[in-house]
């Protein structure tokens, strides 16, 4: 005899009624569910983990290469474009004391073509410029700058080695360390296109650097330095000029973008601006 609304269970009747399983089937979906989206939003947490750092890898070797450069540049030389997505200066392969002030407009000296100097080793790169007593960029660039000459030649066989400038030359100003510093053509790095663009060797051999070259637009394609750099209101560059008594200081605001991830990496650049 039967009572209720479902079987009574005996011991050849020990099965699962229909509500029972779709109850289970219901409780199992529910637990999928709940572990799956924690799994997924780990998953996703993990990727997005992996792209900030891969970003913050990114940046850090790109601010790393710019600071190292930007650390031997020549003193007054380094400059900023007006819309601040580029910078510019002369990279200095050497430097020594001179042993007899240069002729300059202060002395009224006549031009000279030679300059004694302690002895002078010249590091990598080939030496095109000779810098005297700058302390601002605009002595270092344009045709004829004040603080700034072609170079010619280095005698180091006897002390004190002799430099010798292309062409006679009187400075601005000596520099009040009486130093001088050797440069090889002037470098850009720029963000352009969501690239961060290093420029070189941009200057015709024997040529002053140009006053206008400071574009973004130098005629070689230049090194990429780092791509995902898209900006939205960062100013890549800007510069505090230094004087005589204080050094130049370079801020970078440089925005690395990836997979919908975005890190903005800032960083200050103190160079020295004795000349």
């Amino acid at each position: 005899m039967q009572s209720g609304f479902g079987p009574i269970r005996t011991a050849g009747n020990s099965g699962f009624t229909l509500i029972e399983l779709v109850t289970v089937i219901v409780l199992i979906s529910i637990v999928a569910v709940i572990g799956g989206g924690f799994m997924f939003r780990a998953a996703d947490s993990y990727h997005d983990s992996v792209s900030r750092s891969q970003l913050i890898q990114q940046g850090r070797q790109a601010i790393e290469r710019i600071t190292r450069e930007l650390r031997i540049a020549v003193p007054a030389s380094i400059r900023v474009s007006t819309n601040n997505l580029c910078i510019e200066w002369l990279p200095a392969i050497g430097g020594a004391s001179y042993l007899v002030a240069v002729a300059d407009q202060s002395n009224g000296a006549a031009a000279t073509t030679s300059i004694d100097t302690a002895p002078l080793i010249l590091g990598s790169g080939s030496a095109r410029y000779v810098s005297v007593g700058a302390l601002a960029s605009a002595e270092l660039y344009g045709v004829n700058p004040a603080s700034l000459a072609l170079y010619g030649n280095l005698d180091t066989s006897a002390i004190p080695n002799v430099l010798s400038l292309a062409s006679a030359k009187q400075f601005l100003r000596n520099s009040s360390n009486r130093r001088l510093f050797l440069a090889e053509h002037p470098k850009q790095i720029c963000v352009a296109n969501g690239r961060l663009t290093l420029h070189e060797n941009y200057t015709s051999t024997g040529s002053y650097p140009s006053s206008a070259a400071l574009d973004g637009t130098p005629p070689n394609a230049g090194v990429l330095l780092a791509h995902g750099v898209l900006l939205t209101a960062e100013l890549p560059f800007a510069l505090t000029s230094g004087t005589e008594a204080r050094n130049t200081i370079v801020r970078m605001e440089l925005p690395f973008s990836k997979n919908n991830e975005r890190v903005v990496l800032r960083h200050q650049v103190m160079v020295r601006n004795v000349p």
